[in-house]
Protein backbone atom coordinates (compact mmCIF):
# COMPACT_ATOMS: atom_id res chain seq x y z
CA UNK A 1 0.00 0.00 0.00
CA UNK A 2 0.98 3.42 -0.98
CA UNK A 3 1.67 5.94 2.42
CA UNK A 4 -1.21 7.86 1.22
CA UNK A 5 -3.63 4.38 1.53
CA UNK A 6 -1.94 3.86 4.69
CA UNK A 7 -2.91 7.23 6.71
CA UNK A 8 -6.80 6.61 4.69
CA UNK A 9 -7.14 3.40 6.57
CA UNK A 10 -5.92 4.98 9.61
CA UNK A 11 -8.40 7.47 9.58
CA UNK A 12 -11.27 5.17 8.93
CA UNK A 13 -10.32 3.20 11.33
CA UNK A 14 -9.94 5.79 13.88
CA UNK A 15 -13.41 7.35 12.59
CA UNK A 16 -14.80 3.96 13.16
CA UNK A 17 -13.26 3.08 16.45
CA UNK A 18 -14.18 7.19 18.01
CA UNK A 19 -17.94 6.69 16.14
CA UNK A 20 -18.84 3.87 19.24
CA UNK A 21 -16.45 5.35 21.95
CA UNK A 22 -16.38 8.82 23.98
CA UNK A 23 -13.86 10.80 23.06
CA UNK A 24 -15.43 13.53 25.70
CA UNK A 25 -14.37 13.15 29.67
CA UNK A 26 -17.42 13.11 31.73
CA UNK A 27 -16.52 16.04 33.96
CA UNK A 28 -16.50 18.11 30.92
CA UNK A 29 -19.47 16.64 29.23
CA UNK A 30 -22.40 19.35 29.53
CA UNK A 31 -24.51 19.58 26.33
CA UNK A 32 -21.64 17.46 24.73
CA UNK A 33 -22.72 14.27 22.77
CA UNK A 34 -20.56 12.09 24.43
CA UNK A 35 -20.09 9.53 21.20
CA UNK A 36 -20.69 10.67 17.32
CA UNK A 37 -23.29 7.98 16.80
CA UNK A 38 -25.02 10.53 19.51
CA UNK A 39 -25.36 13.33 16.94
CA UNK A 40 -28.36 12.99 15.43
CA UNK A 41 -28.07 12.30 11.19
CA UNK A 42 -24.49 10.99 12.00
CA UNK A 43 -24.57 7.20 11.27
CA UNK A 44 -25.94 8.44 7.32
CA UNK A 45 -23.48 10.98 6.75
CA UNK A 46 -20.79 8.57 8.24
CA UNK A 47 -21.61 5.47 5.76
CA UNK A 48 -22.23 7.76 2.94
CA UNK A 49 -18.63 9.23 2.92
CA UNK A 50 -17.03 5.79 3.75
CA UNK A 51 -18.94 4.48 0.52
CA UNK A 52 -17.30 7.82 -0.97
CA UNK A 53 -14.05 6.79 0.04
CA UNK A 54 -14.01 3.58 -0.99
CA UNK A 55 -15.41 3.87 -4.09
CA UNK A 56 -14.01 6.69 -5.51
CA UNK A 57 -10.98 8.20 -3.51
CA UNK A 58 -9.20 4.55 -2.89
CA UNK A 59 -8.96 3.86 -6.26
CA UNK A 60 -7.62 7.02 -7.00
CA UNK A 61 -4.99 6.88 -4.40
CA UNK A 62 -4.01 3.48 -5.30
CA UNK A 63 -3.79 3.78 -8.82
CA UNK A 64 -1.97 7.32 -9.37
CA UNK A 65 -1.33 8.01 -6.02
CA UNK A 66 -3.25 11.70 -6.40
CA UNK A 67 -6.41 12.92 -6.26
CA UNK A 68 -8.05 15.06 -9.74
CA UNK A 69 -11.32 16.72 -9.82
CA UNK A 70 -12.61 14.24 -11.38
CA UNK A 71 -12.22 12.17 -8.33
CA UNK A 72 -14.01 14.44 -6.11
CA UNK A 73 -17.19 14.29 -8.61
CA UNK A 74 -17.32 10.64 -8.49
CA UNK A 75 -17.02 10.76 -4.94
CA UNK A 76 -19.89 13.28 -4.57
CA UNK A 77 -21.69 10.93 -7.05
CA UNK A 78 -21.30 7.82 -4.64
CA UNK A 79 -21.76 9.15 -1.80
CA UNK A 80 -25.03 11.36 -2.57
CA UNK A 81 -26.45 7.63 -4.34
CA UNK A 82 -25.58 5.98 -0.67
CA UNK A 83 -26.86 9.14 1.00
CA UNK A 84 -30.47 9.21 -0.27
CA UNK A 85 -30.42 4.97 -0.02
CA UNK A 86 -29.70 5.45 3.68
CA UNK A 87 -31.86 8.06 4.39
CA UNK A 88 -34.39 6.75 2.85
CA UNK A 89 -34.59 3.61 4.42
CA UNK A 90 -34.54 5.68 7.43
CA UNK A 91 -38.51 7.16 6.48
CA UNK A 92 -39.13 3.73 6.26
CA UNK A 93 -37.83 3.03 9.38
CA UNK A 94 -38.78 5.99 11.15
CA UNK A 95 -41.60 4.01 13.37
CA UNK A 96 -38.50 1.60 14.84
CA UNK A 97 -35.84 4.88 15.17
CA UNK A 98 -38.57 6.49 17.45
CA UNK A 99 -39.00 3.58 19.99
CA UNK A 100 -35.30 2.45 19.89
CA UNK A 101 -34.80 6.87 20.76
CA UNK A 102 -32.64 7.15 17.50
CA UNK A 103 -32.06 10.42 16.04
CA UNK A 104 -32.13 9.92 12.06
CA UNK A 105 -31.92 12.24 9.59
CA UNK A 106 -36.07 12.02 9.12
CA UNK A 107 -36.54 12.48 12.78
CA UNK A 108 -34.95 15.36 12.63
CA UNK A 109 -36.08 17.06 9.66
CA UNK A 110 -39.74 15.15 9.41
CA UNK A 111 -40.48 12.85 6.27
CA UNK A 112 -41.92 15.31 3.76
CA UNK A 113 -38.69 17.50 4.47
CA UNK A 114 -36.41 14.46 4.04
CA UNK A 115 -38.20 13.71 0.93
CA UNK A 116 -37.68 17.22 -0.48
CA UNK A 117 -33.91 16.70 0.72
CA UNK A 118 -33.45 13.61 -1.09
CA UNK A 119 -35.08 15.08 -4.40
CA UNK A 120 -32.77 17.81 -4.45
CA UNK A 121 -29.65 15.77 -3.99
CA UNK A 122 -30.70 13.27 -6.86
CA UNK A 123 -31.38 16.05 -9.20
CA UNK A 124 -28.16 17.72 -7.96
CA UNK A 125 -26.73 14.55 -8.33
CA UNK A 126 -27.72 14.59 -12.03
CA UNK A 127 -26.09 18.05 -13.18
CA UNK A 128 -23.01 17.39 -11.83
CA UNK A 129 -22.35 14.00 -13.13
CA UNK A 130 -23.59 14.99 -16.38
CA UNK A 131 -22.33 18.32 -16.86
CA UNK A 132 -18.71 16.56 -15.36
CA UNK A 133 -19.50 13.89 -18.35
CA UNK A 134 -19.94 16.70 -21.32
CA UNK A 135 -18.04 18.44 -20.53
CA UNK A 136 -14.72 15.56 -20.33
CA UNK A 137 -14.11 16.33 -16.32
CA UNK A 138 -14.98 12.30 -16.22
CA UNK A 139 -15.48 10.19 -18.33
CA UNK A 140 -18.20 10.65 -20.96
CA UNK A 141 -19.90 7.64 -18.69
CA UNK A 142 -20.22 9.68 -16.31
CA UNK A 143 -23.37 11.39 -18.66
CA UNK A 144 -24.53 7.45 -18.66
CA UNK A 145 -24.26 7.25 -14.78
CA UNK A 146 -26.48 10.28 -14.46
CA UNK A 147 -29.49 7.77 -15.63
CA UNK A 148 -29.00 5.98 -11.65
CA UNK A 149 -29.83 9.51 -10.10
CA UNK A 150 -32.69 9.82 -12.15
CA UNK A 151 -33.97 6.58 -11.93
CA UNK A 152 -33.87 7.12 -7.90
CA UNK A 153 -35.82 10.63 -8.46
CA UNK A 154 -38.81 8.89 -9.92
CA UNK A 155 -38.46 5.94 -7.51
CA UNK A 156 -38.97 8.90 -4.84
CA UNK A 157 -41.54 10.05 -6.83
CA UNK A 158 -43.40 7.02 -7.29
CA UNK A 159 -43.26 6.06 -3.53
CA UNK A 160 -44.90 9.46 -2.67
CA UNK A 161 -48.03 8.91 -5.22
CA UNK A 162 -48.21 5.04 -4.38
CA UNK A 163 -46.99 4.87 -0.93
CA UNK A 164 -45.65 1.37 -1.37
CA UNK A 165 -45.75 -0.88 1.47
CA UNK A 166 -42.30 -1.49 3.23
CA UNK A 167 -41.11 -4.93 2.18
CA UNK A 168 -38.85 -6.42 0.00
CA UNK A 169 -40.18 -5.42 -3.04
CA UNK A 170 -38.75 -1.40 -2.30
CA UNK A 171 -35.65 -2.71 -0.86
CA UNK A 172 -34.77 -4.69 -4.39
CA UNK A 173 -36.15 -1.44 -5.89
CA UNK A 174 -34.36 1.03 -3.70
CA UNK A 175 -30.94 -1.39 -4.32
CA UNK A 176 -31.29 -1.68 -7.84
CA UNK A 177 -29.94 1.92 -8.72
CA UNK A 178 -26.70 0.39 -8.06
CA UNK A 179 -26.45 -2.49 -10.26
CA UNK A 180 -28.00 -0.50 -13.23
CA UNK A 181 -24.81 1.73 -12.06
CA UNK A 182 -22.59 -1.57 -12.99
CA UNK A 183 -24.79 -2.96 -15.32
CA UNK A 184 -23.96 0.60 -17.50
CA UNK A 185 -20.78 0.41 -16.21
CA UNK A 186 -20.20 -3.33 -18.12
CA UNK A 187 -21.57 -1.84 -20.97
CA UNK A 188 -19.91 0.96 -21.28
CA UNK A 189 -16.62 -1.16 -21.24
CA UNK A 190 -18.12 -4.08 -23.31
CA UNK A 191 -18.96 -0.85 -26.37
Amino acid sequence: MSPHMVVLVICMSFTGIVYIISLVPESIRSGIPPKIRNIPGSKTILVSLAWGIVTAIVPALQSSGTMRLSTLIVFFWSASLVFIRTAFFDILDIQGSRIAGKETIPILLGEKRTMRLLKLMSVLTIIVISLAGLTRLVSPLGIALGLCPLSILFFLFGYERAGFSPGLRQVLMMESHFVLAGLIAVLWSTF
